[in-house]
């Protein structure tokens, strides 16, 4: 959970360039399934990897980890004992991610969070519907 809260939540460190200069951490949650998948390809025992995504679809992750530090080589803070994560604010962007890299992952994900293909391409949110 610690890599995929990395991922998701990058570094919280202050950026005073200009915004044409500033770093963006865009597709994060698409780099941890190629993250994924690379740990497959290189024989992670594939029933791990699904439990981990599993869980997260869920949203039933436990961790230790604590907010990332200011700056990004800073170490990390550790709780005494794991403790459920709310991952409400990912689950959106991670439950269409997880559909799309399905058929590529060499492991099966059994979740009823998974979308149907055509089911993706549906604009759904109030905003975009005006």
């Amino acid at each position: 959970m610690t890599v995929f809260l990395r991922v998701a939540c990058g570094a919280q460190f202050e950026n005073n360039a200009p915004p044409t200069e500033a770093a963006m951490e865009n597709l994060n949650m698409s780099s941890f399934f190629r993250f994924v998948y690379g740990l497959a390809r290189r024989g992670y025992p594939g029933h791990w990897l699904a439990r981990a995504i599993e869980s997260i679809l869920e949203n039933r992750a436990e961790s230790s980890v604590v907010p990332a530090p200011k700056r990004p080589f800073e170490p990390i803070r550790r709780l005494e004992a794991d403790d459920l994560i709310c991952l409400t604010p990912f689950s959106t962007e991670f439950e269409v991610l997880a559909s799309l890299w399905r058929p590529v992952l060499p492991f099966p994900i059994a979740s009823l969070k998974l979308l149907q293909p055509e089911e993706i391409g549906r604009c759904v949110c109030a905003s975009c519907n005006a």
